[in-house]
Parts: structure tokens; sequence; C-alpha cells
């Protein structure tokens, strides 16, 4: 996959100086990049590129996020806080492409590999899955053993298995602004009985997607506000780019 310069583009090199353009996206092993070789003139179309390789040593190699570190420490401060007092539900917003994900999954790497975890999506389809990124909990968090028939072991039935953990869990629903209405319902239902249960939920959504009246405005509105915050994740600065 080759990034291509277009005009009106700036991809930040001077004349002479060699910096890294893009590359593969490979875990660990060799990474294929395309690295500036030569600024030509100051125009955005004239730069050279060969090819490089870099190599990194081990599996689990995470780039570093630039200017997030900030947000990735209040999540880590959330869940530190779970054991003594109680759930708690993070949102963390921001336009489409900002990062979110990439700030939740860095999270999750820094975490002991013993913490429980589990992941739920919201898909933008046309006909939502009934309480989709629910049941992607319930199977990542307690595998077998849900009736999938039997919604009551999605609300009550998650209450009580989730309180009997022997140690604080995290829960991430990723696109809650594509979340079906039974979701919304279980968030609000889960959100008010969260200081009982031993688990940092994170929620990621597009703000600029979420007017007023949207369901899940509603479905937030009903949980306690000593029981959830709000991360903004804001574009990069000028250096960052």
């Amino acid at each position: 996959m080759f990034g291509v310069a277009h005009s009106g583009a700036s991809i930040g090199a001077k004349p002479g100086n060699r910096k890294p353009f893009g590359c593969f996206n490979r875990p660990y092993g060799e990474w294929t990049c395309l690295e500036i070789v030569s600024c030509l003139s100051a125009g955005p179309l004239s730069y050279t590129v060969e090819m490089c390789t870099l190599n990194v040593p081990a599996k689990g190699f995470v780039v570093p996020l630039i200017e997030r570190d900030e947000i990735i420490g209040e999540l880590r401060d959330r869940f530190d806080r779970v054991a003594e007092s109680g759930g708690h539900i993070v949102l963390v917003c921001g336009e489409a492409g900002i990062g979110k994900s990439s700030v939740i999954d860095a999270f999750l790497s820094g975490l002991a590999p013993a913490v429980p975890r589990a992941i739920g999506l919201c898909d933008p389809l046309h006909t939502p899955r009934p309480l989709g990124p629910v049941r992607d909990l319930c199977h990542g968090l307690f595998g077998t053993g849900l009736n999938d028939n039997d919604e009551a072991r999605f609300f009550e039935g998650f209450i009580g298995r989730a309180g009997a953990l022997r140690a604080p869990a995290v829960l991430v629903i990723e696109d809650l602004h594509w979340a079906d209405q039974r979701s919304l319902d279980w968030l609000n239902y889960i959100g008010r009985r969260i200081s009982q249960l031993p688990i940092l939920l994170i929620g990621s959504f597009r703000d600029d997607e979420v007017e007023a009246a949207h369901p899940l405005r509603t479905a937030l509105g009903g949980i306690p506000a000593a029981r959830k915050s709000q991360l903004f994740l804001p574009p990069l600065s000028i250096e960052a780019i």
C-alpha cells in the first residue's frame, strides 16, 4: 500500500532531508517502507522516493501514539480506581478517523495479560443485530453458557455474572453512534447499576454524529453523573503531523 502525494498536500520534507513517508502495516519482522530521498524543489509533487526496510526485532512492537498519553493515562487511572470505588463508564469521543480505536487499543495493550477484557462492535447495518455488541461482550467475557434467545440473561444475568468476577474487567463498545435501541437500553440499565460491578466500560462514538436528540444521548442521560465521564480527542497539533 503506497502513499501518494496529491496537489496541495504537504509531506513535511525539506530539500536534502530523508524522512519516512509510509510503511506496510506489519506487527513485527521486516517492514517495507517508502522513504523520501530528496526534494527536487518546493513543489508538493517533486519528491523522489526509494524502497527501504526497517527491522522490528520483536513481536508486540507498538508504534507510540503522539499527543495521546494524557488520555491513555486517564483511562488507566479510571481502571485503577474500579477495585475500590466500583465500576465506571468512560466515553471516548471525537470525529471519524481521529484515533479513538487506537487510543483504546493502546490502553488495552498496557494492561496486565490476566486482566479480563472483551470488545463489542456496533455495525452500520440497515437492520442492526439486537443486542449485537452486548452479545459480543458476553461471549468474550464469559464464553459459552448464555442462552441467546433469553434477553434476561443479558440484563439480570449479566449483573449476576459480572458481579461475581474476582478481578476488575475492561469492556469496550466501539461506535456507539451505530448502536441498536436494545443495546442502548442495556447501556442505560448497566450504567445505573455499574457501581455494583468491578467493570470499566469504555464506549467510543463520533460526537459530530450524535446530536442532542440522538438515542445515545437519551441512554446516557439516565446514568448517574458520578459514574460516567467523557474524554474528547482533539486533532493533533501541527507539530505532531
